[in-house]
């Protein structure tokens, strides 16, 4: 597990602490993906492996598991957003207002302005750098029945690509089913 996943990266982004011995990086994963050990970890996340693996391009490397890692991070960063119960009506209706923050370039002012609409409308907006080997742009799904998470990766750093990113996984909790990961 410890050689599939980006442990450098996961270091870097402070998502685990560094630790000098395998038991000790072993343990520091365990602790961040919330299980108690590695069957438990392949029994909770062989979902977003596969979902992961399946979504691969076959011109880019892609780790699947560096995806998994960057879903668990956005579940624990969703996890300090308050947001109210999810309200599919209420996302519509906020979409014309957050499609006007586009026209915004400096992401300091859109971003906290995004996310707050966001939350009253029950989704948790991220956004954070991916890990090396995570390709995705962005990624959906629901959390609960009253909570929905839309994460955003920053890849390609531009103002089209992120709007669109964003409107696309959106999209997503509008027209899709509650049980399943859009990535």
């Amino acid at each position: 597990l410890i050689k599939q996943l980006p442990m450098g990266d996961m270091r870097r982004f402070g998502w685990i602490d560094a630790a000098s011995s395998h038991a000790a990086r072993l343990t520091a994963c365990l602790r961040f993906f919330d299980v108690a050990d590695v069957s438990a970890w392949h029994a909770r996340y062989r979902r977003e492996v596969s979902v992961a693996a399946f979504r691969t391009s076959p011109t880019l490397e892609a780790n699947p598991y560096a995806v998994t890692a960057w879903l668990r991070q956005a579940e624990i960063e969703s996890a300090q957003i308050a947001c109210h119960r999810w309200d599919r009506g209420a996302f519509i209706a906020k979409l014309p207002e957050m499609r006007t923050l586009s026209r915004l370039k400096d992401p300091q002012q859109f971003l906290p302005h995004l996310q707050v609409l966001c939350a009253s409308c029950g989704v948790a907006l991220v956004f954070f750098r991916a890990p090396k080997g995570c390709r995705a742009s962005g990624a959906t799904r629901f959390l609960s029945t009253e909570k929905a998470l839309i994460a955003l990766s920053f890849r390609h750093r531009t103002d089209d690509h992120f709007w669109f990113t964003f409107f696309h996984e959106a999209a997503h909790l509008i027209l899709h089913a509650k049980d399943a990961l859009f990535l």
